[in-house]
């Protein structure tokens, strides 16, 4: 999602429509024949993330968005292999082919799986190194901030923030740390 387009008075939205990165539209939610036209879009390499705004219980009085920029790409994207798909003749009805044993693993099937299994474990690698420059920099900026506490800034209160943002970043990916 890049765009929303729209139409609106000055107090209603009347109809809005979506955009992709693609180039696709979504058809017209509202009214698309009356009010001033509107477009909310971002930059380039930004994608909308969030919608906020004002609602009533019927209407749309206002609306905005948030977007993302993505500033770094992970060296392993689009790395996924495609799944093996294998087609197997059977003599036996639908529902007994689905209850037949599966095939016995050959050679080629095994690496396969083995090279895609390495392929995510250097992926989640990545993620927590990522995720170790992220907590980081958190703890330079809160650090060297002028704006924060000084109370706050203590090395195990900082300590403990950034542990707790490390954490939450792999949580899924690796073991967290105490």
């Amino acid at each position: 999602l890049v765009a929303i387009e729209g139409y609106a008075t000055q107090s209603t939205i009347l109809g809005l429509r979506f955009g992709t990165s693609q180039g696709r539209w979504s058809k017209w939610y509202g009214r698309a024949d009356a009010g001033l036209p509107f477009l909310l879009q971002g930059g380039d390499h930004e994608e909308i993330v969030g919608l906020h705004g004002y609602a009533a219980k019927d209407s749309v009085h206002g609306l905005g968005v948030c977007f993302r920029r993505t500033t770094e790409h992970n060296v392993f994207e689009g790395l996924w292999i495609d799944h093996i798909t294998h087609k197997f003749d059977s003599t036996h009805a639908p529902d007994d082919a689905a209850a037949a044993p599966p095939p016995a693993a050959t050679e080629d099937r095994i690496n396969n799986c083995d090279r895609q299994f390495s392929y995510f474990l250097q992926m989640r690698s990545c993620d927590v190194y990522a995720a170790m420059d992220r907590s980081h920099k958190l703890a330079l900026r809160m650090w060297r901030s002028e704006s924060i506490p000084d109370e706050v800034k203590r090395l195990r209160i900082v300590m403990a923030v950034c542990r707790w943002f490390f954490n939450a970043q792999v949580h899924g990916t690796a073991l967290s740390f105490i």
